[in-house]
């Protein structure tokens, strides 16, 4: 039986460990250029993006924790802390970090985007 289209939940992604970049979920790259094609609905894709966004919060918040933590220690100096921090501001944005993963997701996969009705 042949299918036109395949798609996923949000819950393959967080099994996968939204490692979009590699695992299974870089092996969806063999629908881009044959059938089926690889959908998401545009309802998953906006989870997608807010489970993403709360994690590179997490890691970023995690990051300079770890660091302030390192200072305390004194495994690293106050200007080690001050270069991670100056380091971490000047890095894109949540936002802007998961924006640009998901569109290099969709260009390696073919990922199509599909509106939901609105009952």
């Amino acid at each position: 039986m042949r299918y036109d289209a395949i798609t996923l939940d949000t819950n393959i992604f967080a099994d996968n460990g939204y490692r979009l970049e590699s695992g299974l979920l870089a092996e969806l790259s063999q629908f881009k250029k044959d059938f089926p094609k690889f959908v998401l609905s545009d309802v998953v894709h906006r989870e997608l993006r807010l489970h993403l966004v709360a994690a590179v919060t997490d890691q970023r918040t995690k990051l300079l924790s770890a660091a302030k933590r390192a200072r305390n220690a004194q495994l690293l100096s106050p200007s080690d802390v001050d270069t991670i921090t100056k380091i971490c501001e000047a890095a894109a944005t949540p936002d802007v970090a998961v924006e640009g993963r998901l569109t290099k997701f969709a260009a390696e996969t073919g990922l199509q985007i599909i509106g939901t009705p609105h009952l």
